[in-house]
């Protein structure tokens, strides 16, 4: 995600560090819950904390070297999840030259034993399961290293002399080590620091399942999934080689992370957001907890760093968690680039309410659709209304936040007043208004002596009012609040266009039904009007418009088909108006599309 030997003693805080694992669950769609068994997480870290590690590398009293596949003992060191090879192993090196991949030829543990598909369909006599095992990790490399700039894992071999006087394996060489084998007990793969020195920068190997039998039903998800562990674990010993000593949700948190950032079109990461608590699921767990589930759902920080600001800054955080825990890491790398921890979280919070039915990639994440909607504390729709009615467990603990949700009454002219006050720590309050007929819209509600207002006109141009309550506060739970939302009549603007707005009708669109979908428009300043189509991965699938426009509101359509002619396939589209105003500004909105043939 190391712990205390005979060889060189650490601390009790790296405890929990001897191990990362990453669980696997069922193949299973976007929407449904994860049923399959993680293996007792609690459990495991329970059993390194009370026995100080378990161990890596000693001679313990019952004869066992703790240690890799290759030496006896590895059950005991991973709690029984790992083991070690009963046949003596072969190796072969990565085609990049950085990867050794252990394997057996015979028994349980051979690469692909589970399955009917071909173990050598090129005949070469590597099994195919090792030789693409090899190229994710070559491809994990060249992302990590040489794209985004972290520093190499530290090379075990340097420290041959501490490995060959414990009697231990270093592999052999200056490869990195990967060891094949059948690990079964929900784990698709770990990776172990190994104490030989002193200090927080400490070698590493990983162990990776050897079939993911009875996970995923065919070949070609297995090999999805040992694309995100291949991402996974090499970053987890990247990170051994910045400190060792991290806390465990952002060792969990970035490595998910990296997952996207190596093989982006996987997407093994969804799973977590739905069964798993998370900044969505469970809103009001401290962005920091590591309680087997969070920590791997909490994927969606690092991303929006990413997103919001570069990926640069989870290199920068972890160049500074050398000398300091991540949230300090994250606190200084973000003042570096004018944001602070605070400010980023508020905004992080907001980014969550567009997600499902509510995704809007310009304003926060690309693929936000894909995610489901974050729970709410309260939801209404009579007014007027106070709050909060959750129970306190449900208050936000630190770096957690409340989600509440008002629905409008289109039938009414007006809008909403919505009072808050903080009644203990400190709070970020932000409105977000999910659009009907216009651009969505995020409001800051400042607050001034823990008390906030804000008024929200024409609410019917919304279809959902979400007040979004963030607990700035570095430490402590349950911190309390209260808010009174009530309905205004007098909250009207103008009837004039003072925001560009985009609609489409019928939404969902089917050619079944119609032969076209419609776009209705709303220029607030003349222009140069372009309006484009993507797909669910931000590509362009058909430019719609490119012409210049005056103040109004316009339509357009479009038929299905890309910008060759050919009809795309069914899933979800954004559309987006981009207004080049003659003063030399840009404005823009952008709505989402559910396309059925």
């Amino acid at each position: 995600m190391g712990p205390s030997y005979v060889l060189i003693p650490l601390h009790a805080r790296i405890i929990l560090l001897l191990s990362i694992l990453l669980f696997y669950q069922t193949s299973i769609s976007f929407g449904q819950s994860i049923t399959s068994s993680r293996c007792g997480t609690t459990s495991l870290l329970s059993s390194f904390q009370s026995t100080e590690g378990l161990g890596l590398a000693s001679y313990q009293s019952d004869g066992f070297h703790l240690t890799r596949p290759t030496v006896p003992g590895e059950a005991g060191r991973t709690g029984g999840y790992g083991h070690t090879y009963t046949t003596t192993p072969t190796f072969y090196n990565s085609p990049g030259g950085h990867f050794k991949i252990w394997y057996v030829t015979t028994t349980s543990d051979r690469p692909g034993s589970g399955r009917s598909d071909p173990v050598d369909a090129d005949n070469n006599g590597v099994p195919d399961w090792v030789e693409q095992c090899a190229d994710f990790f070559d491809h994990s490399w060249r992302t990590v290293i040489d794209t985004l700039g972290y520093r190499p894992p530290p090379i075990d071999f340097q420290f041959h002399a501490q490995y060959a006087s414990a009697g231990l394996d270093d592999g052999g060489d200056n490869r990195y080590d990967v060891y094949i084998e059948d690990i079964g007990s929900g784990i698709a793969g770990y990776t172990a620091p190994e104490t030989v020195i002193s200090g927080r920068q400490l070698p590493s190997y990983i162990v990776v399942d050897n079939d993911f039998v009875g996970v995923k039903s065919s070949l070609s998800e297995a090999l999805d999934l040992l694309r995100a562990t291949a991402a996974h674990e090499f970053f987890h010993g990247v990170q051994f080689g910045y400190d060792s000593n991290e806390d465990i949700y952002w060792f969990e948190q970035s490595a998910t992370w990296m997952e996207e950032q190596v093989f982006d079109e996987v997407n093994d990461y969804l799973t977590y957001l739905t069964g798993f608590s998370g900044f969505l699921t469970q809103p009001w767990v401290s962005l920091d907890v590591a309680n087997g589930q969070h920590e791997f759902a909490g994927v969606l920080w690092p991303q929006f760093l990413t997103e919001r600001f570069s990926a640069g800054l989870i290199r920068a955080i972890w160049e500074r968690a050398e000398t300091v825990q991540s949230v300090d890491a994250m606190e200084q790398s973000l003042q570096t680039i004018g944001s602070s921890l605070k400010a980023a979280f508020q905004e992080f919070t907001t980014w969550n309410v567009f997600t499902n039915s509510r995704a809007n990639s310009t304003l926060a994440y690309e693929e936000g659709a894909l995610f489901p909607l974050v729970t709410p504390t309260d939801t209404t729709d009579g007014y007027p209304f106070s709050g909060p009615t959750t129970a306190t467990s449900k208050l936000p603990s630190y770096l957690g936040a409340n989600y509440l949700v008002f629905t409008p009454d289109a039938s009414l002219p007006g809008g909403l007043h919505i009072d808050f006050t903080g009644l203990t720590g400190e709070w970020g309050v932000s409105v977000v208004a999910t659009s009907i007929t216009g651009p969505d819209t995020i409001i800051t509600v400042p607050i001034v002596s823990q008390r906030g207002t804000v008024d929200i006109f024409d609410w019917g141009d919304f279809n959902a009012i979400v007040l979004v309550v963030a607990s700035l506060n570095r430490s402590g739970s349950n911190f309390n609040y209260q808010y009174t939302v009530s309905y205004d009549s007098t909250l009207t603007q103008p009837n004039q266009i003072t925001r560009p707005a985009l609609v489409s009708f019928p939404n969902p669109f089917s050619l079944n039904s119609n032969a076209f979908v419609t776009i209705k428009y709303k220029i607030p300043q003349s222009g140069r009007v372009v309006l484009t189509l993507y797909n669910i991965l931000g590509q362009e699938v058909r430019r719609l418009l490119d012409v210049t426009r005056p103040v109004g509101t316009f339509t357009t359509s479009w038929d299905g088909t890309d910008q060759s002619g050919r009809t795309v396939s069914s899933g979800i589209y954004f559309y987006r108006l981009i207004i080049n105003n003659t003063s030399g500004s840009q404005t823009g909105v952008s709505e989402k599309m559910i396309f059925l043939k």
